[in-house]
């Protein structure tokens, strides 16, 4: 009955092997020869395979309602919510988080299981058999052979004796078992030098590093936005700007060749008028180009499509009298406290002390507590079942590698080292950023006052002039020229109210105040 069971036992292990052979055949075996897939020669293009599906866009958040008005807290949350480099960011941080948990698991025991089962085969050529003398004084254990004589009394079957002539002699045979093994082992380790602690350090200053970056990262999403958001709103003066210096070309225009028709002035007046009537339409065209390019561009900085059209909400007119009440040394100091960029490097430099203790420690003696308990079952001879349970302890001591740890903790100090030095350099630019903001907006402030004085002469120059053309006392050249410097004007007075709020928001982002 055993050996029957063996033996299905084997005839289902065969079939499950036959049925993975022929599962296995069922695939494409690969051409040895053809190491990747590329196109079929230099010039076709390589076709994308049907399988390879770019994924959907997700949706966009903070915009549901396309008839308001974006104000600019508006947009900077759009920003927030939509941009995919903030959503880099916080997921590296939450996945330094995670990390932090996996270093501190070295606190913790580990405690494994094992199991297996396995068919054992044990030959054996120790069994005892018993066999007769025949005739011929051989011995056998087939009873055909064991035949009687009738010439000899001795092999009467009445006569003969039951036990008389049997001879033990050894018979191999094999014994099949299944046997199912149980291990569970438990490892803890009890000193290290400080090795886990240090690591575990080292992976919490890489997670407060990924926070700053992701503060840092904020930062700048917002900074490009404002950025963005000004560039537009800058298109969108410039825009009328040239709507005006348009409609002034065309009185100019309008002016000249009415003096033509009545003989007061020559065609050269009209054709000088006419050509500067081109030149603003042409430069009205560019503007309504530039409008439409950073609208663009301020839909990506929100981390939508390009092509998206955003209702946005003007800049006032009037702009912030408040003015930078802190000198350069203050701003410097609160930038060294609060850039979030210049604190995730010097949380890199600790990170590389950190790991200056971890190499030390790697080679240093090491002492785990270990323990097991193993059980094995033996399904068709439950007599040989056995359990085993052991435990001690383990002393690790590296005695010679070659001078592995010596260079390693050697390079993890020359790391630290260099992290300082990026440190020391990544601080000098933040102290730069800050001195250039602080006198950019210095130079904005006196800027948007010296434009608008600009403004207003350049306007009223250019009334005077245009009444002078008209009069006949001016010539086209002066009256060209005046218009020219009104339109100048125009764009001078937009430039210094973009660069004023570009450089309010520098100085906010230079500080990490933004």
């Amino acid at each position: 009955m055993l050996r029957l069971k063996i033996k299905k036992i084997r005839h289902l292990l065969l079939c499950l092997i036959v049925i993975m052979v022929c599962l296995q055949s069922c695939n494409p075996s690969p051409d040895p020869s053809f190491t990747c897939e590329t196109a079929p020669c230099p010039q076709l293009r390589w076709k994308t395979p049907c399988h390879f599906v770019m994924p959907v866009d997700r949706p966009l958040l903070g915009i549901e309602d396309g008839e308001k008005k974006l104000t600019l807290c508006d947009l900077i949350d759009v920003s927030l919510k939509n941009n995919p480099r903030t959503q880099l960011a916080w997921r590296q941080a939450r996945s330094a988080a995670y990390q932090v948990g996996a270093r501190e698991s070295q606190l913790y025991p580990n405690l494994t299981y094992f199991g297996s089962i396995n068919l054992l085969k044990i030959h054996s050529n120790n069994a005892t058999g018993f066999g007769v003398l025949n005739n011929g004084g051989r011995t056998t254990n087939n009873p055909d052979q064991n035949t009687v004589d009738p010439n000899n009394p001795n092999t009467d079957p009445l006569n003969i004796n039951p036990l008389e002539g049997l001879t033990a002699f050894a018979v191999p045979r094999d014994d099949y078992s299944q046997v199912l093994i149980h291990n569970l082992a438990l490892t803890y380790l009890l000193l290290d030098f400080g090795g886990r602690f240090a690591d575990i350090e080292a992976s919490k200053l890489a997670l407060h590093s990924a926070n700053w970056n992701h503060n840092q990262m904020i930062q700048n999403v917002i900074l490009d936005v404002l950025n963005a958001y000004y560039a537009h709103e800058n298109a969108v003066a410039n825009l009328k700007a040239r709507e005006l210096d348009l409609k002034d070309a065309k009185v100019n225009f309008e002016s000249a060749k009415a003096q033509f028709e009545a003989g007061v002035r020559n065609k050269v007046d009209v054709l000088q008028a006419q050509s500067n009537l081109a030149n603003a339409e042409l430069n009205l065209e560019t503007y309504r180009g530039r409008v439409k390019t950073t609208m663009g561009q301020l839909a990506t900085a929100l981390g939508i499509p390009a092509n998206s059209q955003l209702n946005v909400e003007p800049l006032p007119d009037t702009l912030p009298s408040d003015t930078i009440k802190e000198n350069v040394e203050e701003l410097m100091a609160m930038a060294k406290a609060e850039r979030p960029d210049l604190q995730a490097s010097y949380a890199d430099f600790l990170q590389k002390q950190a790991q200056i203790r971890v190499a030390d420690s790697a080679g240093r003696p090491t002492l785990q507590a270990i323990g097991s308990a193993q059980s094995y079952g033996f399904i068709h001879q439950p007599i040989l079942n056995n359990r085993f349970v052991a435990g001690g302890l383990m002393l690790q001591v590296p005695l010679f590698d070659g001078f592995l740890r010596r260079h390693q903790v050697r390079r993890a100090k020359e790391d630290a080292r260099a992290a300082y030095e990026t440190y020391e350099d990544k601080q000098e630019n933040v102290y730069l950023d800050v001195v250039r903001s602080y006198y950019d907006f210095k130079t904005a402030i006196e800027a948007v006052k010296y434009s608008e004085d600009l403004y207003a002469y350049s306007d009223e120059s250019y009334k005077a002039t245009l009444e002078a053309y008209n009069s006949g006392v001016a010539s086209i050249v002066e009256l060209l020229n005046t218009q020219a410097s009104l339109a100048d004007a125009r764009s001078r007075r937009i430039e210094s109210r973009t660069q004023f709020v570009t450089a309010l928001a520098n100085i906010a982002y230079s500080t990490g105040t933004l």
